[in-house]
């Protein structure tokens, strides 16, 4: 059946507890009458919610039932739901406020008349119909508390206050600066350890801040990068092993190196005289070939133009593990140089630096093959972002201080993520451009790279 505005549904449960938006948005609507309030121009259906004011419906999500014939009008059972909320919100509140105050001086009376019906206001006992009949509006009543040093006890965040949250963030920031780590701890995806503020996001999240454009790469192969799982095609690297691998190490690898050809030549017994120097001992010991004694070996080793073309044309298990060792660290030069020049670009940006933390949890993922949800092990990181994110909310509320368009209001993106893809969207934050990534890797760091994992094939 397809939904349109007015319609009302009556939520059961949630299908996917694991989903974390669909726990966020749709626990505190189980059981009650829900209005489709808004269809925006894309299509999304919005819904009426007691915290959040409106939300989007994910019918994917959740296990419901179409009522008729019901009229839900304010949303009564939510809105005493939310009122309740706000109370013992507004208490929690105006506890810490009064520990507060015991370190400051007691308030006057008129002070104290006010305090009271912002209580009650906050608290839901008085509506806005009530702050207009007493003192005019509420603006009014907003610029009372600042000339009365009151600002403090308000609570922006708490929903009762509407359109009006953007001022009232302005004011209280203004008031006091580090009222920004209250708007920080409310966005999902932050998390405080200590003293540190992490970002819970994954390389896929961490790449969709990125412009690509045409002849960028793509915003998958980012996320790849991000993640360490890019897998650089690195065939062809080198046509010659001798001249790129083998005269790159240093005196202590070329012996293990050298150790293995003496096993192999010994193996042989003899040797053509494909070379000067072969063919020289060949004359020597009066025959065709060469029999590969272990003084003749030591020359051969001793030898450019023979070790050449012993590693490049008849040793061949030696040419591919050095072709490997190569390969190897051909692939992770390039890639690590390309993750680096992306992570700069969020670095300052979006994130504070590039150390993480990784954890794993698990969720129900739709599978193509099957048709059917299943539950899955999946990877995300937290980065710190203290700085990054104190600085986006504090320039949002700069911004937006006088605008009661609710996609401009934070509470709206709910996240870091978001708030940041709605800045990048709005100017706020400058696009993030795909870095000029470098088309071959450093010769030197790639010697110093094959010169470490040598050991590992000799």
């Amino acid at each position: 059946m397809k939904l349109k505005e007015g319609d009302v549904i009556f939520i059961n449960s949630i299908k996917d507890n694991n989903d974390f938006w669909c726990k966020s948005w749709y626990t505190g609507l189980i059981g009650f009458p829900t209005k489709i309030v808004l269809t925006d121009r894309q299509g999304v259906q919005y819904v009426t919610h007691p915290e959040l004011d409106m939300i989007p419906l994910r019918t994917n999500c959740i296990d419901f039932d179409v009522i008729k014939d019901i009229e839900v009008g304010g949303h009564r059972d939510l809105k005493d739901k939310q009122k309740s909320k706000n109370i013992e919100r507004s208490l929690n509140f105006f506890k810490t406020k009064l520990k507060e105050s015991e370190e400051k001086p007691s308030l006057t009376k008129s002070q104290e008349k006010l305090v009271n019906i912002l209580n009650k206001f906050q608290s839901g006992d008085i509506n806005f119909s009530y702050i207009g009949n007493a003192l005019g509006s509420v603006s009014k009543f907003i610029d009372l508390l600042e000339k009365q040093n009151l600002i403090g006890y308000l609570d922006p965040l708490n929903s009762i206050w509407g359109d009006y949250e953007n001022y009232l963030l302005y004011k209280k920031v203004e008031s006091d600066p580090s009222y920004v780590w209250t708007v920080v701890n409310s966005l999902s995806d932050i998390l405080k350890v200590g003293d540190t503020y992490y970002f819970d996001t994954t390389g896929e999240e961490l790449a969709g801040f990125f412009n690509t454009g045409r002849g960028d790469i793509s915003q998958s192969t980012i996320a790849e990068l991000i993640e360490g799982s890019y897998d650089i095609d690195s065939w062809d690297v080198t046509d010659d092993e001798y001249r790129d691998i083998y005269n790159e190490l240093t005196p202590k690898n070329k012996k293990l190196v050298d150790d293995r050809i003496r096993e192999e030549l010994k193996k042989t017994g003899t040797i053509g005289s494909y070379t000067n120097e072969l063919e020289t001992i060949s004359n020597e010991q009066g025959r065709d070939d060469v029999e590969l004694t272990d003084e003749v070996i030591t020359r051969i080793l001793e030898d450019e133009e023979t070790m050449q073309y012993l590693i490049n044309q008849i040793l061949d298990e030696i040419r591919n593990d050095l072709y490997s060792v190569y390969s190897s660290c051909y692939s992770t030069t390039l890639t690590d140089s390309w993750y680096n020049d992306i992570m700069s670009k969020l670095t300052g940006e979006v994130i504070d630096n590039t150390t993480f933390e990784e954890y794993s949890f698990k969720k129900n993922v739709y599978n193509n093959k099957t048709g059917k949800s299943e539950p899955r092990t999946l990877y995300a990181r937290r980065y710190p972002v203290t700085n990054c994110v104190y600085n986006l909310v504090k320039d949002w509320i700069y911004e937006y201080k006088e605008s009661n368009w609710s996609d401009d209001v934070i509470d709206y993106h709910g996240s870091y993520a978001n708030l940041m893809g709605a800045a990048i969207s709005s100017g706020l934050r400058n696009d993030m451009n795909v870095p000029r990534l470098d088309d071959y890797p450093d010769n030197r760091e790639i010697t110093e790279c094959i010169n470490g994992y040598i050991g590992d094939y000799f």
